[in-house]
């Protein structure tokens, strides 16, 4: 059974960007992620420890986002062009 998380609006502080005044000032960023899983085990245990934990997964992303990448960091894990 494929599922969903979605975490909206993660409002996060970073030193990202196209200009290098953006690398050492910093900006405001939003990240929204999609996370698709199958979680029918956890559907059917009603344990935790068989679904994504998505606290954690916040937290990977604040991590991803406090390293100092210039431009942006949308490679690989962070970001997905549509």
């Amino acid at each position: 059974m494929k599922s969903k998380i979605i975490l909206e609006d993660i409002k996060i502080y970073a030193f990202h960007g196209v200009l290098p005044e953006e690398a050492l000032i910093g900006n405001n960023y939003i990240i929204n992620a999609e996370l698709h899983a199958d979680l029918e085990k956890a559907s059917k245990s009603d344990n935790l420890d068989d679904t994504i934990n998505y606290a954690e997964v916040n937290e990977i992303i604040h991590q991803e986002m406090a390293i100092h990448l210039f431009p942006l960091p949308c490679q690989g894990l962070i970001c997905q062009k549509k």
